[in-house]
């Protein structure tokens, strides 16, 4: 029975009902998305209301394309969401140019400072999760700035325009946006963190900001002007490249001057997978987790899976089942990956070995053959080199051209509210993105040390979740935009809702809203979306699997999926989509 059939009707007295769809079994999760926006010819899908909107302004209103519409949805994104990204975090791009059929891949992940080193962190508990010292060098501003000098063409001081109005004017205060100042007030952040406090304030009632109510930044706006007047330069090498770096340094931090003028993106071939149905997919590479992505639709292809995979209790077992072991398997891949920056010859070639063995089509051959339709294993039978570190709050955007080019962005501060830093003078949240990698002698509870791989050294970029993807068919149109915000189930939710929408017949808004599963090998557990049906649950205990639902947000995702030209669909989980 397909495990998206179903729509949630409303909570009445406390109790949540369902309607009942053509197949009675498997309810959709909650909280539910938006309603799911139809469109001709170009959609925006952000995890913020108020973003969407001016992403398809810039497209309609001003002949702008994909470029044009994510930069400035991003900037809004930063300034709305400012809890999970913003100018003070980075990013990972996927732009496919529908008219050259040219996919791009921009790696604007931060970098460790030249000051940094392995054992920086060995003595602190709290050093690689707030304050200074938890800052990478952002590089959120360049991947925009790049991607517009690539293929904008809207002047690129006008993207910033509606986000600097609302940031003086005022926007509403998103339920995600209060829920997540909330998780704060027990942990003593906002009283280390002064400047944090005042941003998360409401000065008009002189206590936290609840959803509804109106949120300004002044300061922000201020900063979000000089970088339209002056573009990356003034971010990476002006006089605001001097106050962020004061900033920094005044809550501890070791950035310099040189870090920021030094600091560059990575232009890479993205990673390219046909897939069963005469598609193709294309993602970043490392130091994203396109790798890990890729590797589970490489497995999951070669069952080319089809509706009737999900049309019976037992056949939705399975391919549950299936699921959760492309991820066991991709995930011990993971855990051996790192970035390339810096590192010897033979890391490189040992990375690009590895990457191209798990997307070779042998490979998925082997894996499969190995999975058992009956039983899983324990972790350390997938035979991991490193515990894979959890990573945090992300957020993605998904845009559709008119032109038929599409963009999928995944951007970060890592933690809520990144290092907790605030600058005082340009109201800029910095990240705390050194946590993304590993540190040495810290090992988990059964003695598996982390991985060199992911070690700090200068220059570096850690490992991430991040997986922003494109599907293109045969002839070179979109299908698909997608990706998600959500640590390390970023990856698993993108390879399901792929999986879903492309081969199971489902829409993105049926995908999204379906149980959805995650695992990364270790804690050995899956873990599945609230409401998921109880023959579900038992069906995959059956096999082996350890299986706990997880309350509240378990990812964000977004998608557009175009099954046929001048038939959009766009969805987003908690948001309102937009387009034309």
């Amino acid at each position: 029975m397909s495990p998206v059939a179903y729509l949630l009707l409303v909570w009445v007295s406390g109790a949540l009902a369902f309607l009942i769809g053509p197949v009675p079994n498997l309810p959709m999760t909650g909280p539910a998305t938006g309603e799911e926006g139809k469109f001709r010819f170009a959609a925006v899908a952000s995890n913020t209301d108020t973003c969407a909107r001016v992403g398809t302004d810039m497209m309609a209103k001003n002949g702008g394309n994909a470029v044009d519409g994510m930069v400035a949805t991003l900037i809004c994104n930063g300034l709305v969401r400012y809890q999970s990204s913003g100018i003070g975090g980075d990013s990972m791009w996927t732009i496919y140019h529908r008219k050259t059929g040219q996919a791009y891949a921009i790696n604007a992940r931060s970098t460790a400072p030249k000051a940094s080193y392995p054992t920086m962190y060995a003595n602190s508990s709290r050093g690689t999760i707030e304050g200074g010292s938890s800052v990478a060098v952002p590089g959120e501003v360049l991947g925009m700035w790049e991607a517009h000098q690539l293929l904008g063409r809207l002047p690129w001081k006008e993207l910033f325009q509606p986000s600097i109005r609302l940031a003086l004017e005022g926007f509403p205060c998103e339920p995600i946006q209060a829920s997540a100042i909330r998780s704060q007030l027990n942990s003593g952040v906002y009283d280390r963190w002064p400047q944090l406090r005042n941003l998360v304030t409401n000065p008009e009632t002189q206590t936290w900001y609840r959803a509804g109510e109106t949120v300004r930044n002044p300061k922000l706006a201020h900063t979000l002007q000089r970088l339209a007047d002056g573009g990356a330069a003034e971010f990476y090498n002006g006089s605001l490249a001097d106050d962020m770096v004061a900033e920094i340094q005044a809550a501890g931090g070791i950035i310099t001057k040189e870090d920021f003028s030094s600091y560059a993106v990575q232009f890479q071939t993205p990673l390219r997978l046909d897939l069963h149905g005469n598609l193709t997919i294309f993602s970043p590479g490392l130091p994203s987790s396109g790798p890990v992505l890729h590797y589970i639709l490489n497995i999951l292809s070669g069952y080319q899976m089809s509706p009737d995979d999900i049309s019976t209790d037992d056949k939705t077992v399975l391919t549950y089942h299936r699921m959760i072991e492309s991820f066991k398997h991709a995930y011990s891949a993971r855990s051996k990956m790192g970035s390339t920056d810096g590192e010897t010859a033979d890391f490189v070639r040992e990375m690009e070995q590895l990457v191209a063995n798990i997307t070779s089509r042998d490979q998925g051959e082997a894996i499969r053959a190995s999975i058992s339709d009956t039983t899983t294993y324990p972790w350390t039978s997938y035979h991991p080199s490193f515990v894979v570190t959890e990573d945090h709050g992300t957020s993605n955007l998904a845009v559709l051209g008119p032109d038929g080019d599409a963009v999928t962005v995944t951007s970060t501060v890592n933690l809520f509210f990144g290092s907790k830093v605030v600058g005082d003078k340009t109201g800029v949240v910095y990240n705390n993105l050194m946590d993304d990698f590993s540190v040495p002698d810290r090992v988990n509870d059964f003695d598996v040390e982390p991985s060199p791989a992911n070690f700090i050294k200068p220059g570096k970029r850690p490992l991430s979740s991040m997986s922003p993807s494109v599907v293109v068919d045969q002839e070179g149109q979109v299908v698909l935009a997608v990706g998600a915000g959500g640590g390390t189930k970023i990856t698993t939710t993108t390879a399901f809702l792929t999986a879903m929408t492309l081969w199971m017949g489902e829409g993105i808004k049926s995908s999204i809203d379906a149980p959805r599963i995650h695992h990364q090998l270790y804690p050995d557990v899956v873990e599945m979306t609230a409401v998921s049906p109880q023959w579900l649950l038992e069906g995959l205990r059956h096999k082996g699997h350890n299986v706990t639902i997880t309350s509240g947000v378990f990812s964000s995702p977004t998608g557009i999926l175009q099954r046929q030209e001048g038939a959009v669909t766009a969805n987003a989980q908690n948001a309102t989509v937009d387009g034309y």
